[in-house]
């Protein structure tokens, strides 16, 4: 199973680590897919519902297959910068190796371009520098929770 977004395998250990664990299988017609927890919650129209589901990933998946990611050039990225006027996309995983700033309640990314554009997200001060830890579950490598682990 690879992730339809990121391109990554689910036998990948280190992207599971990075990425979140792979959910699916999503069927469009007679294909498959799968994506990684991180990489569907930040691409920009799929959410949570209520009850846990991902919501629009068919819709999304048609959006981004076009896209290339501004840091690694392969196709799928679909998160864009949120800073004014920039066209730049982006993988889950590659917007933090360029070290966008990214705020993780809002689902926003700035890229190195825009960092200085954060006070327009007044409703948000969670933006966070990419080079920052990761947070995850070691048994599941889900980090939807992470305000519930424990902290050492």
């Amino acid at each position: 199973m690879f992730c339809i977004f990121c391109g990554n395998s689910s036998k990948n250990e280190d992207m599971l680590k990075k990425c979140g664990p792979i959910y699916g299988s999503f069927k469009d017609c007679t294909k498959l897919y799968y994506l990684h927890e991180n990489c569907a919650l930040w691409t920009p129209g799929i959410y949570l519902d209520d009850n846990g589901w991902f919501k629009n990933v068919k819709k999304e998946i048609k959006r981004c297959k076009d896209s290339f990611c501004s840091y690694c050039g392969k196709r799928g990225g679909g998160l864009g910068c949120s800073g004014t006027n920039c066209e730049k996309t982006y993988h889950y995983y590659c917007a933090k190796l360029d070290n966008c700033k990214m705020d993780n309640h809002g689902y926003h990314a700035l890229c190195v371009r825009h960092h200085s554009q954060v006070s327009k997200f007044k409703e948000s001060t969670n933006f966070k520098d990419c080079k920052a830890e990761l947070c995850y579950c070691e048994e599941c490598k889900s980090s939807l929770d992470e305000d519930k682990f424990l902290k050492w």
